[in-house]
């Protein structure tokens, strides 16, 4: 894979053109750190994040040039966040987090997560998946977006991505 600049990634969505991923910045720590624990209940990690332990997960985070941590916004407001990173073969989902409820039910979040699927792929291609809790609404979501369980385990559910096939219209 060639190195690229993860900190300028800027994502306008075509079929929404007031939506818009871009990279996640150190001033985007109080939003993450307060988002998620806000809803901790729904991650793995289920203690309260602290200021500090933010600032030294952003620390190694922006080390990582195939871990890449968007920021959500539509019409200039920030509302939510997603993650993917690339592990050995795959790329991996995490903290989709919608983070002002007023946002949800808009297909917002959709928009943005299928580019950021493409996004990834452009990058490098390979499998997509995903491990959620059980608990989590999110799982009803993830199944709308194309992902599928494939493993069930105690407490979570293993989720790769089938991409649908393109419709063609007919001529």
């Amino acid at each position: 894979m060639n190195a690229f600049d993860k900190s300028t990634i800027h994502i306008v969505i075509p079929a929404v053109p007031a939506l818009v991923l871009r990279s996640a910045g150190q001033s985007d720590l109080e939003f993450l750190r307060q988002w998620k624990n806000e809803q901790k209940q729904f991650f793995f990690h289920q203690e309260e994040i602290t200021q500090e332990q933010q600032l030294n997960w952003y620390e190694s985070f922006i080390e990582r040039p195939y871990d890449l941590m968007l920021m959500v916004e539509f019409e200039h407001r920030l509302f939510g966040c997603m993650g993917i990173r690339w592990q050995e073969n795959h790329w991996d989902i995490y903290n989709v987090i919608l983070g002002l409820q007023e946002f949800g039910g808009r297909g917002l979040m959709g928009h943005a997560f299928a580019a950021m699927l493409d996004f990834a792929g452009s990058l490098k291609a390979g499998p997509i998946s995903l491990q959620v809790l059980k608990h989590n609404p999110a799982v009803k979501w993830y199944l709308k977006q194309g992902f599928e369980i494939t493993e069930t385990h105690d407490s979570f559910f293993f989720m790769i991505f089938q991409p649908q096939p393109t419709k063609r219209a007919c001529p």
